[in-house]
This record gives structure tokens, sequence and C-alpha cells, in this order.
């Protein structure tokens, strides 16, 4: 899961509008249900995006794994 500066989500390496995120990510956890929720958010991606993709992986019970990057 990746989110861009301008808000862009990607699940799998494919684009998904913010309306259609929590149908993307439901539908990738249903195909590898032990996976773990990665997200990686670009150093100025908003906060609230990151939250709302964190929350729709607890939502399904994911774990969650933020993803950083080295200075």
């Amino acid at each position: 899961m990746a989110i861009t500066p301008a808000g862009d989500f990607y699940v799998e390496g494919e684009q998904v509008v913010r309306t259609e995120l929590s149908v993307a990510i439901r539908t990738a956890y249903q195909n590898k249900p032990n996976a773990t929720l990665v997200v990686r958010a670009d150093r100025d991606a908003r906060v609230d995006d990151a939250v709302r993709v964190m929350n729709i992986g607890r939502a399904l019970n994911m774990s969650i794994v933020m993803a950083t990057e080295r200075n």
C-alpha cells in the first residue's frame, strides 16, 4: 500500500481512487489472508491519508506496519 504526496493510493501496485480504497484493501486481504498491511507513505503525504489506510486495516483485523525511509 503506497500513498503519494498528491493523495494517490496504490494497492498492490494499482492506483485506487479514495472511494474504492476500502474495497481494494479488503479484496487484497481476502486474496492473501495472512498478509501484513505495509503502509508506505511518502514523507510529504498527508497524515490523514495514512490514518485512513490504517483504520481500514484495523477494521479488517490486519497486522499493520508503517514503512519509512532512511535519511
